[in-house]
C-alpha cells in the first residue's frame, strides 16, 4: 500500500506542555499531555484527494482512503465537512474501546443501518443503547444459546448431508451465506422462519448491504441533517418508486421487514414456549420494556449482521485451511478424536480448542467487520495526540491485525496465536473483531459457538481445496466479504 495522497505536513497536536483540553457538554476531558510520544508516526492527508477518492472508491484497501494509513500510528483527514483520524496502535485502541468508552459512541456512518431498519442494539448509543443492551444480554449468554442449540445443528446437519458424495466444485461462499442464516435465523425465529421470507433471501440481504455502504460514501462527506435524513428513508421506507441503486436498497429493505413483521405477527397470534430469541422479544414488548419497533428492529438486526459476518469468516477460513494442509490436519485429527464420528454437541464445541483457533486465525487475516468508526463526544487526548469533540476515530482493524509490530510473522496463517495461554502479554487492542469493552457485539458466544459447529461438522465429512487460480481479493463492503465468492473442490472422506 501506497501514500500516494499524503502530504509531508507535519500533524499539528495541539503544542507543548500541558495546556487545558476544552470540555463539551461539561463532560470529562483527559488529563494527559498533549506532548506526542516518541514512537509516534503522524501523517496528514490532502482534502481534495481524499474526498475524491471517498466519492469514487470509499474505503477500498490497495486504492481508497484506508490504505494510506498503513505505517502510521495517525492519520489525519478532512473528508469533506467531516474530521477523521485513524489510529493503528493496540494502545490507542485500547483507549477508545475499553479505558475510555464513555468518551465516544458509534459514528454517523451506522445511520444508514437506523434509517433502512430501525434503531438497534448495532448502532444505538447512550442512554437507550445501555438500556436496551441490559435487555438483550440474556438473550445471548451461553446458557441461554444452549438451550437453541438444538435450531442451531439442525440446519447444520442438513448442509453437510446436502454436501456431494463424489469429488466436485461447489460455491463455498454462497453455502455459507445460506447456512449461516439458517441457523441464526433458527436461533432467533425458529426452525419455520423460511415460510415467511422468499427463497432468495441472502440474496437480498447481501444486495441490500451493498447498497448500505454505498450510501454511507454519501455520510463520509458529510452529516445531513435530521430534517433532511428522516424524509429520505421515509420516502424509501413508502411504495413510492425510486430511481436505481435505491430502488434496490427499496425493495431489500421491503423483503427483510416484511418477513420480520410476518414473524412476529405469527408468533403473537400463535404462542409457543420454544427458547428461540423471537418469544424474549415479544414477552418484552408485552411487559412493556420494550416497543414493537424496536422489537421488529432487533430481530431484523439478529438476523442480518449475525450471518452476514460468520458466513465471511467461515469462506475465508476454509479458503486457510486449503493453503495450510498442516493445519487443517491437525485440526481433523482433533474432530475425529473428539466427535468419533457424532454430530457435535454443545459440550464438545470446548473441547475442540485448535478448530476454535483456526477460526480465530482466520478472523485476524480477514476481520468480517474490518474497521471501526467512533466519533469523539469530548475533546480528547490518545497518547498526546489531541482528538477534538466530533472527530471520527477509526479503528483500523484489518491493518491492526497484520501489523508485524504486533504479529510475528502477519501474513502467515497460524491457529497456534489463538490455543490456551498464547495471549499472555498481548494487548487488547491488537485483536477485536468483536470489538471491545462494553461495546463487545452482543452476538459474539454466537458467533463462536456457531462457527465451531459448522467448522467441526463439515471437517467431519468433507475437505476442500480452493480452485486454482482463484482470486480471494476482499471487498470493503460492511463485511470483509471475497470479492469473487469463493469455488472450492469438495473431497469426501473415506
Amino acid at each position: 500500500m501506497t501514500d500516494t495522497a499524503a502530504s509531508a505536513c507535519p500533524v499539528d497536536h495541539g503544542g507543548q506542555g500541558t495546556p487545558p483540553v476544552r470540555p463539551a457538554g461539561g463532560s470529562r476531558t483527559a488529563a494527559t499531555t498533549l506532548t506526542p510520544r516518541p514512537h509516534a508516526r503522524s501523517n496528514r492527508l490532502g482534502l481534495l484527494p481524499v474526498t475524491a477518492s471517498a466519492l469514487i472508491k470509499g474505503w477500498g484497501f490497495e486504492d481508497g482512503i484506508y490504505a494510506h494509513f498503513a505505517g502510521h500510528d495517525v492519520t489525519r483527514f478532512r473528508v469533506g465537512l467531516r474530521k477523521f483520524v485513524a489510529v493503528t496502535r493496540p494502545e490507542y485502541v485500547e483507549h477508545v474501546l475499553f479505558e475510555h468508552s464513555d468518551r465516544y459512541q458509534k459514528s454517523v456512518d451506522f445511520a444508514a443501518v437506523d434509517g433502512a431498519i430501525g434503531v438497534g442494539i448495532f448502532s444505538d448509543n447512550g442512554e437507550s443503547w445501555k438500556y436496551h443492551r441490559k435487555i438483550l444480554n440474556p438473550m445471548f449468554t451461553r446458557k441461554h444459546l444452549e438451550n437453541v442449540y438444538d435450531l442451531m445443528l439442525a440446519p447444520v446437519e442438513e448442509a453437510a448431508a446436502a454436501l456431494p458424495t463424489e469429488v466436485a466444485e461447489i460455491e463455498m461462499n454462497d453455502i455459507m451465506v445460506e447456512l449461516t442464516l439458517d441457523v441464526v435465523g433458527n436461533a432467533i425465529f425458529n426452525q419455520d422462519f423460511k415460510k415467511f421470507f422468499p427463497e432468495d433471501l441472502g440474496w437480498w440481504i447481501t444486495g441490500g448491504l451493498t447498497e448500505v455502504m454505498g450510501f454511507a460514501r454519501f455520510l463520509m462527506v458529510t452529516e445531513p441533517p435530521a430534517l433532511l435524513n428522516k424524509p429520505f428513508w421515509a420516502l424509501l421506507h413508502s411504495s413510492a418508486p425510486v430511481p436505481p441503486p435505491l430502488s434496490n436498497l427499496q425493495m431489500a429493505m421491503k423483503v427483510v421487514l416484511g418477513g420480520v413483521d410476518a414473524v412476529l405477527e405469527d408468533r403473537i397470534a400463535n404462542p409457543t414456549d420454544t427458547p428461540d430469541m423471537l418469544n424474549l422479544l415479544v414477552r418484552a414488548m408485552n411487559e412493556g420494556t420494550m416497543t414493537p419497533e424496536r422489537v421488529r428492529s432487533e430481530a431484523a438486526v439478529g438476523m442480518l449482521a449475525g450471518h452476514e459476518t460468520t458466513a465471511t469468516t467461515m469462506s475465508y477460513m476454509w479458503h486457510l485451511l486449503s493453503q495450510n494442509h498442516w493445519a487443517r490436519d491437525k485440526m481433523l485429527e482433533e474432530v475425529d478424536t473428539v466427535l468419533d464420528g457424532r454430530a457435535p454437541t454443545v459440550a464438545d464445541l470446548r473441547n475442540l480448542p485448535w478448530t476454535s483457533a483456526c477460526v480465530d486465525e482466520a478472523m485476524r487475516l480477514y476481520p468480517p467487520v474490518w474497521f471501526g468508526p467512533r466519533t469523539a463526544l469530548v475533546d480528547d487526548v490518545i497518547d498526546g495526540h489531541h482528538i477534538k469533540a466530533g472527530t471520527t476515530v477509526i479503528l483500523p482493524t484489518y491493518l491492526i491485525h497484520r501489523d508485524p509490530r504486533w504479529w510475528p510473522d502477519p501474513e502467515k496463517f497460524d491457529p497456534s496465536r489463538f490455543m490456551p495461554g498464547a495471549d499472555k502479554g498481548r494487548s487488547r487492542g491488537a485483536y477485536f473483531p468483536f470489538s471491545g469493552g462494553p461495546r463487545t457485539c452482543i452476538g459474539r458466544n454466537l458467533a463462536i459457538m456457531e462457527t465451531t459447529l459448522i467448522a467441526a461438522r463439515f471437517s467431519q465429512t468433507h475437505t476442500f481445496e480452493t480452485m486454482p487460480g482463484h482470486d480471494m481479493t476482499p471487498l470493503a463492503l460492511p463485511s470483509l466479504r471475497p470479492s469473487n465468492g469463493l469455488r472450492m473442490i469438495a473431497h469426501p472422506r473415506t
